[in-house]
């Protein structure tokens, strides 16, 4: 199915996630794409738990699900040099 992460910046990227994967399966993929350690990111208009599927949450394929970076934001590469 798929999904469109959409940030308050307006930015979307659409991910194709299967319906009984995890939430954290998004949060990896969007972490790359933003280079951003995925526990820096809330996804969902409500937090999300990691390890509930999509389904649990009955979310479907083309549904947008806003994602947020938290205070905590650090750079991958940041976190390498650590």
């Amino acid at each position: 199915m798929k999904i469109t992460a959409i940030l308050l910046t307006g930015r979307t990227k659409i991910f194709e996630i299967e319906p009984g994967e995890k939430v954290l399966k998004l949060k990896l993929l969007a972490s790359e794409w933003l280079a951003v350690h995925h526990r820096a990111l809330k996804v969902g208009y409500y937090y999300m738990d990691s390890n509930r599927t999509f389904e649990s949450y009955g979310i479907t394929t083309d549904t947008k699900i806003p994602v947020i970076l938290t205070h905590n934001s650090v750079p991958l590469h940041d976190l390498e040099d650590a």
